[in-house]
């Protein structure tokens, strides 16, 4: 659906040229959920606001739907714009107008439907994000998720085909949060929407992305499926933003004994999860085995494991027959040292 070819993003400032983004190239699917993650200052928001052209680039290439909206303007951009929900990190919502009006300003100033048509559009949106006995009371009254629910029925009401998401749980509690991504979600599986959002919680992308590019100072440096890249992350800042979440850890090698030792990276998936691989081999090997680190969860909906293991330092050959027979359990194996 979306294809970014060599996008770049210059501002000029009084302190010189910055370059927030630096020659960008990917593919978005339609339908799917798509993450972009990074820590602040590394260009999410921009490459996010390029997409319905909030922010022009200042070289390459965005097509949406075949359509390369860079060249877009006038009428033609607003009407892409009408395309493209948007869903913001601190609602944005009117607190002067009902819930029932912030969700029909976007289809009044479309001006396509009548009020009768509108009425009806506004009370299927708001019952997709369970507010409908809510559409008479104003934003005050509503807790921050129900705002952000109101805030996600206000970029639905157009009927949009994309959904941007600019960080929009970071403004709300760890229940809540869970709630609104458990909502879009059910929104992407019904409506078959295709969600790009930006987020620097590596817990959001797991809960809700199929896939995933990570940006640092304006640069792709790691992308790919979300199991992929949070199973075997190859880059630095994958490996930091991971380990704030529990799942990379430079302290299982700091507890490893120096010396001779081997330190070994075990990733589990699917039905090898439940299998005692670990023990088995050890009882075969003769060989014992120290767990410095382990996890366990659901990525995409599939099981999966991970463990850092340690072991004295076997001969070469007896090594390679391990490695081997780890690999013939369905077992990925990564020599950590």
């Amino acid at each position: 659906m979306i294809r970014i070819e060599g996008l770049a993003k210059t501002y000029r400032t009084p302190q010189g040229d910055f370059n927030a983004l630096h020659g960008i190239d990917l593919e978005i699917a339609a339908g799917d959920v798509f993450g972009i993650i990074g820590r602040s200052g590394a260009g999410k928001s921009t490459l996010l606001r390029t997409l319905n052209l909030l922010e022009k680039p200042t070289l390459g290439r965005i097509h949406v739907d075949g359509e390369d909206v860079t060249l877009l303007e006038g009428e033609r951009l607003r009407r892409l714009r009408q395309r493209v929900g948007v869903i913001f990190q601190h609602f944005n919502l009117l607190h002067s107008r009902s819930v029932s009006e912030n969700v029909r300003l976007p289809l009044r100033i479309a001006g396509e439907l009548s009020r009768t048509e509108q009425s009806r559009r506004v009370n299927e949106v708001l019952e997709l994000v369970g507010l409908a006995d809510q559409a008479h009371k104003y934003p005050g009254q509503l807790s921050g998720g129900q705002q952000q629910r109101v805030g996600i029925a206000r970029a639905l009401a157009n009927r949009p085909t994309l959904l941007l998401c600019d960080e929009a749980t970071s403004a709300l509690d760890p229940q809540t949060t869970q709630s609104i991504l458990r909502l879009l979600v059910d929104i992407n599986r019904q409506l078959g929407l295709t969600i790009v959002l930006i987020t620097h919680d590596m817990n959001v992308i797991r809960a809700v992305a199929n896939h995933v590019v990570i940006l640092d100072h304006g640069r792709i440096v790691e992308s790919g499926k979300v199991i992929d890249v949070f199973l075997n992350p190859r880059h630095e800042t994958t490996q930091s933003l991971l380990a704030e979440i529990g799942l990379e850890s430079e302290g299982a090698m700091a507890a490893a004994r120096s010396g001779s030792s081997r330190v070994l990276r075990l990733t589990y998936q699917g039905a090898t999860v439940g299998l005692p691989v670990l023990s088995r081999l050890s009882r075969e090997s003769g060989v014992d085995f120290s767990i410095l680190q382990g996890s366990v969860g659901r990525l995409q909906g599939s099981p999966y494991g991970q463990l850092t293991i340690e072991m004295e330092e076997p001969d070469d050959r007896r090594f390679q027959q391990l490695l081997l027979a780890f690999s013939d359990r369905g077992v990925r194996c990564e020599v950590l040292r």
